[in-house]
């Protein structure tokens, strides 16, 4: 566990590092919304096109490996960020940036999968606490130092993407003092033939073609779309209706990620004791997720708008435990390619939800009219599972009919 603790803090720690720094970025870069929108993009994109090859990798050469590259790429990444004197840097280190943290979790969600499989919702939710954790003191201190340094200095730079390399490069030695030691970390299972094979053409086709895998993409998709494309830019939304500074608009990131870590202690606690249907989570905690973007949006006081992104956060922590649930419990022998899937096809979600914002906001020269592409989608992804969850309990409804019908004598008694 302490090695699924440390990939989830790095992971936490730098998946909205650069979401944090655009206001610094457009200052530092003189860089308009669309160019914005492609730093975040790229960064999903680095996660999303090579995860698949990462996953194939982890099968391959095993769990502790994948552990020890993730956090590396991680540490390049931020580094090469600290030092970029130009945009094209920036772009090139948000693809290796994005592909270390995407890396990071589909190594923990492998773990979990593999050796937690009857507790796949509880201890989602407890580990993803270190990336929550991570996700909320990062954006504070950034936004604290943005306010600081002089517009433009070279000096934040360094300071902030330098000081991300340093705790991924600790988390890294930590990582391999577990590896040397054979202490803290689960043992790799890929000897076995079983284990090999999931890796082979008939497993990975499995896994594609698979309705489950599609509709479970479909959802990750819109999820990454609207949570990413909210993250995002409601700091920028309301620096444009209000008058706050860097450091009030990084907050939204920080408090949402409060309302993420309250969330998730509370499902954590509650999926111990009751099992609540993977779909049926999914959908109410985007359900209940949209209401609050739509009030938020809405709010024209600083406060309320805060508030009311802590509860979006509380109320949208259920549904990547809900969703990983799901793939861990219907492809347990293919967990490291599912899971490179499924997190690739969030990360595109992701980075599609981020540009798309920024490029539309471009279009109509504002923010406020492309932003509520994110609590549309939300909807969507709610009655999306919602309607699956009612398909699946009507089809087991069939079987049972038809099983009865079939043998009746048995079906009596």
């Amino acid at each position: 566990m302490l090695v699924c603790h440390l990939l989830s803090f790095a992971s936490g720690a730098s998946i909205n590092a650069l979401a944090t720094s655009l206001l610094a970025i457009q200052r530092a870069f003189s860089a308009n919304n669309e160019t914005l929108g492609r730093v975040q993009l790229l960064f999903f994109l680095g996660g999303s096109l090579l995860v698949v090859a990462g996953g194939w990798f982890t099968e391959r050469l095993g769990e502790k490996f994948a552990a020890v590259t993730a956090m590396a790429c991680l540490a390049m990444g931020a580094a090469v960020v600290g030092w970029a004197p130009s945009l094209p840097w920036v772009f090139g280190s948000a693809l290796l940036l994005g592909f270390g943290c995407t890396w990071a979790s589909v190594s923990y969600s492998v773990i979990v999968a593999r050796h937690y499989p009857t507790r796949q919702q509880s201890m989602f939710s407890l580990v993803s606490l270190s990336q929550t954790a991570a996700a909320i003191v990062q954006p504070i201190a950034f936004g604290a130092w943005f306010a600081r340094v002089e517009r433009g200095s070279a000096h934040a730079w360094l300071a902030v993407f330098y000081g991300l390399a340093s705790i991924s490069v600790l988390g890294l030695l930590i990582i391999a003092l577990a590896w040397k030691t054979g202490s803290h970390l689960p043992t790799h299972e890929a000897t076995t033939e079983e284990a090999k094979a999931t890796v082979s053409h008939g497993f990975l086709r499995q896994v594609i073609v698979s309705s489950a895998m599609w509709l479970i993409g479909l959802c990750v998709l819109m999820h990454g779309i609207f949570q990413i494309g909210y993250t995002s830019w409601i700091g920028p939304y309301h620096a444009s209706r209000i008058s706050i500074t860097p450091a009030e608009a990084a907050l939204f990131v920080s408090v949402n990620n409060v309302g993420f870590f309250a969330g998730r202690s509370l499902l954590g606690w509650l999926c111990v004791r009751v099992r609540i249907p993977d779909l049926v989570l999914l959908g109410s905690a985007s359900g209940l997720g949209s209401l609050m973007i739509f009030l938020g949006l809405l709010a024209r006081d600083y406060k309320l708008a805060l508030a009311l992104c802590l509860l979006e956060g509380f109320f949208v922590a259920g549904n990547s435990p809900a969703m990983s649930a799901f793939v861990g419990s219907h492809f347990a022998k293919q967990a490291s390619v599912a899971f490179a899937i499924y997190t690739g096809v969030g990360q595109a979600g992701a980075a599609a939800g981020g540009y798309l914002v920024g490029f539309l906001a471009r279009f109509w020269n504002n923010i406020q009219q492309p932003i509520w592409l994110v609590p549309i989608t939300s909807i969507i992804l709610s009655l999306l599972a919602f309607t699956w969850n009612a398909m699946i309990k009507r089809s087991s409804r069939r079987t049972v009919v038809a099983a009865s019908r079939s043998n009746p004598t048995k079906a009596r008694f």
